[in-house]
């Protein structure tokens, strides 16, 4: 019997979508960085924002 492909779900769609989009931010503020060094310190504030903010939002979605 063959194994059967499973569907990531809602759950594992979420998850690649966040993990894409924030590998598609981390790559544009990186060039904001590259062009101009002085936006470091609010670049590094707004990651640590958003960051706790994913967590926050994946610690709901894990199964109780």
């Amino acid at each position: 019997m063959a194994a059967r492909a499973r569907e990531p779900g809602l759950r594992g769609s979420i998850g690649s979508f966040i993990g894409i989009t924030a590998l598609v931010a981390l790559g544009a503020l990186t060039i904001f960085v590259v062009v101009d060094p002085r936006t470091l310190p609010w670049i590094q504030a707004e990651a640590a924002t958003a960051w706790s903010a994913l967590v926050n939002y994946a610690s709901g979605l894990r199964p109780r």
